[in-house]
């Protein structure tokens, strides 16, 4: 069996989407055979966009040079699939607009997929986003099913493939039983309406940061130079067990306690999975039925369990405190929940569960290592920050962190 198909089975387990349960019992794929690329290709932004042929010499440069990497050596640069095109929604004006904003290939290697990568489609965003050995998103959707007893999808015409974060993927959805259109992250499987989520808005620095690089590679481009990566710094952990969540229960048990178990699990020196743990942890870090988490409990839970760990949260200054903790050889959990607004509520704590829900379609993953990019094309002092994590579904994902990255929090745990 190959490991493409290892992951989908792993997942038809956990095929009930949960949350608002908004749109009828149908297969998410029949939307996605309905061609969710052509909903906006009207919009404005749509002709500022990143061409698709620069996204893929771009792509192909970086799938080269982490081919030669731990965890990537499967990635083949001549294999780049046709990508899927995702879009944000960016609020203009007062007015909620769907702008494209992430070209995503699947990777393949002898015709099985291996893995994807993520590139940014607007001037405006990273040119990398992220890479992973996991399923591309968008193949995702047909390991899924939405599930209730009244209501049919409508027209796919309105559905979409929507990008809100380095972590976080998914599809757009409408019915005709329930009018408000319904996000589903096609990594977690949670939906919400997408009335309750914020529209993507990349600050002024990130904007700055991304236009610069973007102007290095069409610089390079025009000159006929070859892209290539290198790093100026970079920082490993080895030993870090990669556990898969769906393996322990046929309900989803939650990222924040599987990130912490491989945190735990590390410091134990532990080789088989420990679902145990993983239930153990969920129980004392308070996660719900969904496996959703509230941030302060995520070091609380873990000291709960095992009082000699130390654990705390870092809201500002994620990058330092991730390379901080790979070059100490202590694994860290980077997790993300959507609206930067919520962290100083959260630092205070008091942010009830039914409040906090709906803001939020976040996710944790277990950080084992860095990457600093030795780039010339923006201040050296400020370089793109990728971390190498586990995503609590077995894969390996590269996230790309720039200096203004806001949505981040970092919990760091010492025995």
């Amino acid at each position: 069996m190959s490991k493409h198909e290892t992951t989908r089975s792993s997942r038809d387990r956990r095929s009930v989407l949960k949350g608002l349960g908004a749109v009828g019992a149908t297969s998410i794929a029949a939307v996605t055979l309905s061609g969710t690329s052509t909903a906006s290709s009207s919009q404005r932004g749509e002709s500022a966009r990143i061409p698709e042929s620069l996204a893929r010499a771009v792509a192909t440069a970086r799938v080269e040079y982490k081919s030669r990497h731990e965890h990537f050596e499967a990635f083949d640069p001549n294999g780049l699939a046709q990508p899927e095109l995702f879009y944000a929604a960016v609020d203009r004006n007062g007015a909620q607009e769907y702008l494209p904003a992430a070209w995503v290939y699947p990777i393949e290697t002898d015709g099985t997929e291996v893995g994807h990568i993520a590139i940014g489609a607007q001037p405006w965003l990273p040119p990398v986003i992220r890479c992973g050995t996991g399923t591309a998103p968008q193949h995702r959707a047909a390991e899924m099913t939405i599930t209730r007893d009244s209501a049919a999808r409508s027209d796919a015409d309105a559905s979409r493939f929507v990008y809100r974060h380095p972590m976080t993927f998914g599809l757009e959805l409408r019915s005709d039983g329930h009018r408000q259109p319904v996000f589903v992250d096609l990594y977690s499987g949670v939906a919400a309406t997408v009335d309750d989520l914020p529209p993507y808005e990349p600050s002024k620095m990130e904007t700055t940061q991304a236009e610069a690089q973007w102007q290095g590679i069409r610089r390079s481009r025009r000159r006929n130079e070859t892209l290539s990566y290198s790093a100026s710094s970079s920082g490993s952990i080895s030993g870090v067990p990669n556990w898969d969540g769906d393996v322990c229960s046929t309900d989803w048990i939650g990222c924040s306690p599987v990130a912490g178990s491989m945190v735990v699990g590390y410091h134990e020196n532990t080789t088989g999975i420990e679902c145990d743990l993983m239930d153990e942890l969920a129980d004392e870090m308070g996660t719900d039925d969904e496996g959703r988490t509230k941030p302060w409990n995520i070091p609380a839970g873990i000291e709960n369990y095992d009082s000699s760990y130390n654990a705390h949260n870092t809201y500002h200054g994620r990058r330092s405190e991730i390379m901080s903790e790979v070059d100490s050889e202590r694994p860290c959990i980077v997790s993300y929940w959507g609206d930067k607004s919520s962290t100083v509520s959260a630092e205070s704590g008091d942010i009830d569960v039914p409040d906090w829900v709906p803001e939020l379609v976040g996710h944790s993953e277990t950080a084992v290592g860095y990457e600093q990019d030795d780039n010339s094309w923006w201040d050296p002092t400020e370089p793109p920050l990728h971390v190498t994590t586990y995503d609590t579904y077995g894969d390996v994902n590269e996230l790309t962190f720039t200096s203004s990255s806001l949505s981040f929090f970092i919990t760091s745990i010492s025995a």
